[in-house]
């Protein structure tokens, strides 16, 4: 396989197809919005279209199932009042 022959753009589909997201509005007024995947973890916080803080990784064998829970679990103390944050979660892994 040419590796120098792949486009970063069909890259970035193909990681993403089987990716998993969520939003979530927080206390603050932002917006999460958590991405996961196979090989993709990413959390963003938003604030309208502006990024305002984010992290991420990508790994070429795959993201541990431990990881996606531990950033999923650092985010509920700031999801907003009401929103039910594991319950949208539980639905993202299952469709």
């Amino acid at each position: 396989m040419n590796v120098n022959g792949i486009s970063p753009v069909s890259c970035k589909s193909n990681i993403m197809k089987n990716a998993k997201q969520i939003t979530a509005p927080l206390k603050d007024g932002n917006t999460l919005r958590f991405t996961f995947g196979d090989n993709y973890l990413e959390a963003l916080v938003t604030k309208g279209d502006k990024i305002v803080e984010g992290k991420g990784k990508y790994a070429g064998k795959g993201i541990a199932v431990t990881e996606v829970f531990k950033m999923a679990e650092s985010f509920k103390p700031h999801i907003k009042e009401g929103f039910d944050f594991l319950k949208e979660f539980k639905a993202a892994i299952l469709k």
